[in-house]
């Protein structure tokens, strides 16, 4: 199955997968489940980054690059 990422989804699974329901992570931890993230989600994230509304450990791009490369 194939899944595209909201943003909220997309933030917790990197930075803190607690918050993701079990058949959250279920289904994204099939080994048949296909992420997909968004390029508005980038925008999404970067505009919250730069009002001050969410902090990274890094500028979102980078922050982003590292998470879908691990």
């Amino acid at each position: 199955m194939t899944y595209l990422l909201d943003t909220c989804t997309f933030v917790w699974l990197c930075a803190e997968p607690q918050r993701l329901s079990p058949a959250s992570r279920d289904a994204i931890d099939t080994p048949t489940s296909t992420l997909l993230f968004s390029d508005v989600s980038a925008l999404e994230l970067t505009l919250k980054w730069q009002a001050g509304k969410i902090q990274l450990p890094d500028p979102p791009r980078q922050w982003i690059e590292g998470q879908l490369s691990a």
